[in-house]
């Protein structure tokens, strides 16, 4: 699991990139644009699973909308770039699935993306695609703190009681899974 540090960086990365995709997608002429009815099919999806209460179709969805995205845009590099943080980014959301809020906004911020590309305002869709995922990003990261807080005092608990040493979470770089906000 990654840590809070790794997945801020996980963030920067992929907000950079989501938002160079959709603003790619969004300078391709209207023809070339396929990608708005499979975007549209993923945000319907995902509205479709929050309806059910269904969260691990939701996140599904969620994935294939941002899949399509990257891979949509064409740009080979982009997608390899993004392949590197996809599997980091999948499990600290799948850890904090069932911690968070219903994601109610998600779709809402999707259709933004969309109408952006549609229009190809490449600036607004940029723009919306990047602010989608730092509304995600602080949506996660004081989940992941407060569960990394909670285990700690767990482990602290357990240190006194028992007297064995437990091991925390760690980041990529070896240091203790911690953050200062």
């Amino acid at each position: 699991m990654p840590c809070p540090s790794d997945i801020e960086e996980i963030y920067e990365v992929i907000t950079a990139l989501e938002g160079a995709a959709a603003a790619r997608l969004a300078r391709l002429p209207m023809e070339e644009r396929p990608v708005i009815q499979l975007l549209k099919a993923a945000t319907k999806e995902m509205v479709d699973a929050l309806a059910d209460s269904d969260l691990p179709r939701w996140t599904v969805a969620d994935e294939d909308f941002h899949q399509t995205l990257v891979i949509e845009s064409g740009n080979s590099r982009l997608m390899r770039m993004a392949g590197t943080v996809a599997d980091q980014l999948h499990r600290a959301r799948m850890f904090t699935l069932n911690l968070r809020p219903l994601p109610l906004h998600s779709a809402g911020e999707h259709a933004e993306i969309i109408d952006a590309i549609e229009r190809g305002d490449a600036e607004a869709a940029s723009r919306s695609a990047r602010l989608h995922r730092k509304h995600a990003h602080d949506a996660l990261i004081p989940l992941l703190l407060d569960t990394i807080y909670a285990i700690s005092r767990f482990s602290a608990a357990a240190i006194c009681t028992t007297r064995r040493l437990l091991v925390l979470p760690r980041c990529a770089n070896g240091n203790p899974a911690t953050m200062t906000m």
